[in-house]
């Protein structure tokens, strides 16, 4: 299935890394935190997620995003999942879309 590759998640950047098999983990140690702990992810509206903490303050985000940020970079268009499973977040199956399209690929999966 290939190496397991890591990169610093944006935005917490020494904090958290997001690797190509969408697993994140925590890179350094806080109160209460384990260095090099793999998060577990809650589900958010049908998505895979983890909350991220920085500075005291949380943030729910979802790891799709967070992967295709960090791996593809930041774009502002939308994150489609090609085969259709919403918890499929390995790298190979992520790629930026416009709305149209992402509405389109959305439609398909309904019938």
């Amino acid at each position: 299935m290939g190496k397991e590759i890591w990169k610093d998640v944006i935005g917490f950047e020494g904090i958290y890394s997001v690797s190509n098999k969408g697993r994140i983990r925590r890179d350094i140690c806080s109160k209460g935190g384990v260095a090099g702990r793999i998060l577990k992810p809650a589900f958010s509206n049908g998505y895979l997620a983890v909350c991220l903490c920085k500075n005291g303050t949380r943030k729910t985000t979802k790891i799709h995003r967070i992967m295709v940020m960090a791996f593809i970079g930041v774009k502002s268009k939308e994150v489609n999942h090609k085969d259709r499973v919403k918890i499929n977040n390995n790298l190979k199956n992520l790629e930026y879309v416009t709305h149209r399209k992402n509405a389109q690929h959305h439609y398909k999966s309904l019938r």
